[in-house]
């Protein structure tokens, strides 16, 4: 009997590595690219959203009378008058955070969890206004993660869904040998040599079959034709020797020499 196999070394349990490597090395760089590019859009909602309404309080801003909208719950606000090179603070929001160097020339800046927008206006006099609107990207980051999850939960349970799919394929796959194996494993040499059963359909394990059954044939001749031989053989042979077994057992009774009698009996 053919010898047994640990299941991880059978052709289902590398077709299923094979088909794990291809999802890590296609599946996963292209859900990568498409997180990117959903993070990318939603930073992108984010900023405009943001920027948005800082245009509208920027629309409403003057200088002469100054007249400063408040933000929304949720913003906070700065803003200076650009001139001589130095900015000259007209108002901050008290939770407005304290920006670095030259910061508020950016279009957009991040500050821990605040996102901030810049705008610049010419002024109604000399210089510039330039407005900056903060907001926290705690509701992006939100989304952000939960667009982590819902795909690092769909990759796996695709992953596990298709992996299984793979190794019921690969076991129908694969029946057609299982029934050449099972066949194989009950051959003996005999008159009579069981064929394999040949699969319907027209694939590798069809022509396997073919070329087994091809072989069986041909020893399945062989076989006939060494029995024949020796039956022939067996028959040439009894009339010769029944001759010579006559002749042995006359040979005895005629000699009165024991020692050749002794050889005529050997020979008989």
């Amino acid at each position: 009997m053919a010898q047994g196999y640990s299941f991880f070394k059978s052709i289902r349990a590398k077709a299923s590595l094979l088909f794990f490597a291809v999802f890590l090395i296609i599946i996963l760089p292209v859900l990568y690219i498409i997180f990117s590019k959903v993070k990318s859009t939603l930073e992108k909602a984010d900023t405009k959203e943001l920027r948005v309404e800082a245009e509208k309080i920027m629309n409403q801003v003057t200088l002469d009378p100054l007249i400063i909208p408040l933000p929304l719950p949720g913003y906070s606000l700065k803003l200076q008058h650009y001139r001589d090179l130095y900015p000259e603070e007209i108002f901050t929001s008290p939770d407005f955070p304290v920006l670095t160097g030259e910061s508020f020339l950016l279009d957009t800046y991040e500050f821990d969890t605040l996102k901030v927008v810049n705008l610049t206006r010419k002024a109604e006099g000399p210089g510039s206004l330039i407005l900056s609107l903060a907001r926290s990207n705690r509701r992006l980051l939100d989304q952000v993660n939960d667009i982590t999850i819902y795909l690092s939960v769909a990759s796996i349970a695709s992953l596990i869904f298709a992996g299984i799919l793979v190794l019921m394929a690969t076991g129908l796959m694969l029946k057609p040998l299982q029934r050449i194996i099972n066949v194989a494993e009950r051959i003996n040499a005999s008159n009579s040599i069981e064929r394999v059963p040949v699969p319907t359909s027209e694939d590798e394990s069809r022509k396997l079959a073919e070329t087994l059954n091809a072989m069986l044939s041909r020893i399945e001749s062989t076989i006939k034709n060494q029995i024949n031989f020796f039956a022939s053989a067996t028959h040439e042979l009894k009339t010769p020797l029944a001759v010579m077994q006559t002749e042995l057992s006359v040979s005895i009774n005629k000699t009165r020499d024991s020692e050749v009698k002794k050889i005529l009996e050997s020979q008989r």
